[in-house]
């Protein structure tokens, strides 16, 4: 996946909106044809070619359901998380949209693993798993998240591992369909926000 980045800098999430008149939450930067998109939170997405210069609209929901992360491909498609209609993909640029579910799903955080074109989704009580064409636990042989909002969720392209978070419980990572904790002297609080790249998470 490529590294998300605000108008300045590189960043995991940029959370503070660089523009309040679009009651945005996230910003991300598509170096592949050079765009700028923001999610807000009345369930919009906009898009900006002129370095932030306008921000048209190009994805409106029913104003119910607020943007909660945006990540884009290596081929500049990109996925859109919401807290209430699943997930929203888009591989024209934001023109057409297709909402590939689930039904009314709660989403705080997404990942990709890029090279197999697969979602990991931070749901309530669990990790979410598209592979393209169907939703799925993460995890079949354990969930430590049955009693939990996930915050956060990354996934390492190259190994394939995924990393989670949630409060009270710090982090874990996926090994062999089990949900394994990630060692001592992690936080236990909430956890907003992950990246995983080399094998390492950040």
């Amino acid at each position: 996946m490529l590294g998300r980045l605000s108008l300045f800098q590189q960043t995991s999430h940029l959370r503070v909106c660089l523009y309040p008149f679009l009651s945005c939450r996230y910003h991300i930067y598509d170096p592949v044809h050079d765009l700028l998109y923001a999610g807000t939170e009345t369930g919009g997405i906009h898009i900006s070619n002129d370095l932030g210069g306008s921000w048209p609209p190009f994805l409106q929901t029913d104003n119910r359901v607020p943007i909660r992360d945006i990540v884009v491909s290596k081929t500049g498609t990109v996925y859109v998380a919401t807290a209430g209609a699943g997930v929203f993909i888009s591989d024209s640029q934001g023109e057409t949209w297709n909402n590939v579910g689930p039904i009314d799903a709660i989403f705080q955080d997404i990942d990709l693993h890029d090279s197999r074109m697969q979602i990991y989704a931070a749901g309530k009580g669990s990790v979410q798993f598209w592979d393209g064409m169907n939703w799925s636990q993460a995890g079949t042989n354990s969930n430590p998240f049955s009693s939990k909002k996930v915050t956060a969720v990354a996934v390492d392209d190259v190994s394939g591992l995924v990393f989670a978070a949630a409060p009270g419980l710090g982090i874990y990572a996926l090994v062999n369909g089990w949900w394994k904790p990630m060692g001592a002297g992690l936080p236990v609080g909430v956890i907003n926000t992950l990246h995983a790249e080399g094998g390492n998470v950040y």
